[in-house]
């Protein structure tokens, strides 16, 4: 899904907790708004329950998630930690190639 890959790319850029937090309420939201739309078209005949049912569930996992990266904290959340260390490993690295060897 498309709002799926947005907000990993959004999580993976992101500098602090907060900004994949909110990354992953964008998507939820951005989930609520297509089941609201398959719903619609459910009504007026254009959809199907199955539609409205895969999209409820796919949003309600996302919910879910946005509720636990809430409550684990910035210390509990190891996925960001371990981008965060390969981040100023690349940046160790760099550092030590610009350093002239003895």
């Amino acid at each position: 899904m498309a709002s799926e890959r947005l907000m990993e790319v959004e999580r993976l850029i992101a500098r602090k907790d907060s900004e994949r937090v909110a990354a992953m309420q964008r998507h939820a939201d951005r989930l609520k708004e297509i089941e609201n739309r398959e719903r619609s078209e459910l009504e007026v005949g254009k959809g199907t329950v199955a539609d409205v049912s895969e999209i409820a569930q796919n949003r309600l996992e996302a919910e879910v998630r946005v509720k636990i990266a809430k409550e684990s904290g910035p210390s509990t959340n190891i996925a960001a930690l371990e981008r965060r260390l390969n981040e100023v490993e690349r940046k160790l690295d760099q550092l030590l190639k610009k350093q002239p060897e003895r």
